[in-house]
C-alpha cells in the first residue's frame, strides 16, 4: 500500500512541475518537452508496478520514498539549466558557416555519395528479407552479426561512423534548394543506421535516432522557412510512422518469446517507467560501485586504468559483486549512482548543473548555434531526453563514435576560425 503511494507521490511531482513551468513559462519549448517525458514515464510506473503484484525480477518489491526523492532531485538539478534558459535558445538560430567550410562538407558528401547509395540499398535489401516473427531471434542471438551480400558491412560502417553528424547536415543543407541533394544524401545515411538497428532488431538504437533527429530538428526550426517546416512536419510525421512500425514489429516479436505474465501494455510501460521502481528497489541499499565501468569505461581507459569494455562481461562481473541485475533500467541518474555511488552523484548533478549553465551562457553570449555547439547541445539532450531509462552513451564502442564525431567536428571549427 505504502509502495502505490510513494510512486503515486513521485509521479504527482512531476505532473506539479510539468503544469507550473508551462503554465510560468506560457510554453512548452525543450525544458516542457523534458518534464512532460518524465510525466509520461512516472505514469508508466504506476502502471508497470500495480502489474507487477508486488513481485520484480523474482524478488518482493519493497519501495522507498527516499531514494524516489533522491531520484527526483538529481534529474532535475541536472535539467536546472535548460528549464531556466529554454524560452531563450528557442530564440536563437544556428550560424551559418564559412563558404570555405561548406565546399568542404559538399566534398565530403560528394566522395561517400557512393558509399552511402550502396550501403542503403543494401541495408534495404537485408531489412526487406528479414522476417519479423524472427527478431526476438535475432535480439537473442548471441552472434547478431548481419550477413551482407555484397561490400554493406564496410559501407554501412562508414555511415555509422557520423551517425551525430548526418542529421546537422541534413538541417545545414535544407536552407538552400540547390544544397538539398546533400540534405537527401545526409538522411540516407542516416536511414542506413536505422534500418542496420532494425535488423538487429534493436529497439533502443531507434528510439535514440528519432530522439536524436528530434532534438537537432529543434535546434535547427528558427533557421527553417515556415513553408519547408510544414513539410518536414507532415513527411516527418510518415517516416516516424514508418520507424514506429518497425519499434512494433521488434516488440511484439520479442514480447511474443518472452516468457513474462505481463499482457503488452504493462510490458511496454516496463520500458517508459521501471527505472524509478529499479532505482528504489536495488541501489539504494548497494553499498559498492561499478567504479566508473558503466559510464566512464573509455575515459578509464585513456587514463590507463583498467576498465570492463566488453557490454557482456561487464554486466555478468558486475552482478556478482553487486548482487544485483546489471542489465535493467535505472534511469541515467540511476548508471552515474552504479559508477561513483550516492553521495559522489549529488556532487555531480550540481557540478553538471554549473558546467551545463556556464556552456548555455556562452552560446547566449554569441547569440547564435554554431554546428559543434548544435552537436554538444543534441547530446546532452538526448541524455534528459533518454535518461528516464538509462544513460544512452555508456557502452563503449558508442564512446568511441561519440569522441570520433566531436573530433570531427572540431577539426572543422579549427579550419572555418583559421580561414575565416
Amino acid at each position: 500500500m505504502l509502495s502505490n503511494i510513494y510512486i503515486g507521490i513521485y509521479a504527482l511531482l512531476w505532473i506539479f512541475i510539468t503544469v507550473l513551468y508551462i503554465y510560468k513559462t506560457k510554453t512548452i519549448g525543450i525544458g516542457g518537452l523534458l518534464l512532460i517525458i518524465y510525466s509520461v514515464s512516472s505514469l508508466a510506473s504506476i502502471f508497470y508496478f500495480n502489474a507487477l503484484d508486488g513481485v520484480l525480477h523474482g524478488n518482493m518489491i519493497s519501495i522507498e520514498f527516499a531514494p524516489l526523492i533522491f531520484l527526483f532531485i538529481c534529474l532535475n538539478i541536472c535539467m536546472l539549466p535548460i528549464y531556466i534558459h529554454s524560452k531563450q535558445l528557442a530564440k536563437l538560430k544556428v550560424r551559418r558557416e564559412s563558404s570555405r567550410i561548406m565546399s568542404f562538407f559538399k566534398i565530403l558528401l560528394t566522395i561517400l555519395a557512393p558509399i552511402i547509395i550502396e550501403a542503403f540499398l543494401e541495408m534495404l535489401y537485408v531489412a526487406s528479407k528479414i522476417n519479423p516473427n524472427e527478431l526476438s531471434d535475432i535480439y537473442e542471438s548471441e552472434n547478431r552479426n548481419i550477413v551482407f551480400p555484397f561490400v554493406g558491412e564496410y559501407t554501412t560502417g562508414i555511415c555509422k561512423r557520423l551517425q551525430f553528424i548526418w542529421p546537422i547536415f541534413f538541417f545545414v543543407f535544407l536552407e538552400n534548394k540547390k544544397d538539398r541533394i546533400y540534405a537527401f544524401l545526409a538522411l540516407m545515411a542516416y536511414f542506413v543506421i536505422v534500418l542496420y538497428s532494425y535488423a538487429n532488431a534493436g529497439r533502443v538504437g531507434i528510439v535514440k535516432l528519432i530522439f536524436t533527429f528530434i532534438l537537432v530538428f529543434i535546434l535547427f526550426r528558427n533557421n527553417i522557412d515556415t513553408v519547408m517546416r510544414k513539410k518536414i512536419l507532415k513527411r516527418g510525421l510518415i517516416i516516424f510512422l514508418f520507424f514506429v512500425l518497425m519499434l512494433g514489429l521488434i516488440t511484439v516479436s520479442r514480447y511474443g518469446a518472452s516468457n513474462m505474465r505481463l499482457d503488452i501494455v504493462a510490458w511496454i510501460s516496463l520500458y517508459l517507467g521501471e527505472a524509478p521502481i529499479n532505482f528504489s528497489q536495488y541501489l539504494w541499499t548497494v553499498n559498492n560501485t561499478m567504479e566508473g565501468d558503466n559510464m566512464f569505461s573509455m575515459a578509464k581507459t585513456l587514463i590507463g586504468m583498467d576498465a570492463i569494455t566488453d557490454l557482456t562481461l561487464r554486466r555478468e562481473h558486475w552482478t556478482s559483486i553487486l548482487g544485483i541485475p546489471n542489465n535493467i533500467f535505472y534511469s541515467w541518474i540511476g548508471d552515474v549512482y552504479l559508477d561513483i555511488g550516492r553521495s559522489l552523484t549529488l556532487f555531480f548533478c550540481v557540478v553538471f548543473c554549473f558546467c551545463l549553465e556556464m556552456y548555455i551562457r556562452k552560446i547566449m553570449q554569441q547569440k547564435s548555434y554554431n554546428l559543434f555547439s548544435i552537436l554538444i547541445m543534441s547530446m546532452i539532450l538526448l541524455v534528459f531526453m533518454f535518461g528516464f531509462m538509462y544513460f544512452p552513451y555508456k557502452v563503449y564502442g558508442f564512446q568511441i563514435l561519440i569522441v570520433s564525431n566531436v573530433v570531427f567536428l572540431l577539426i572543422c571549427q579549427f579550419i572555418n576560425r583559421k580561414y575565416k
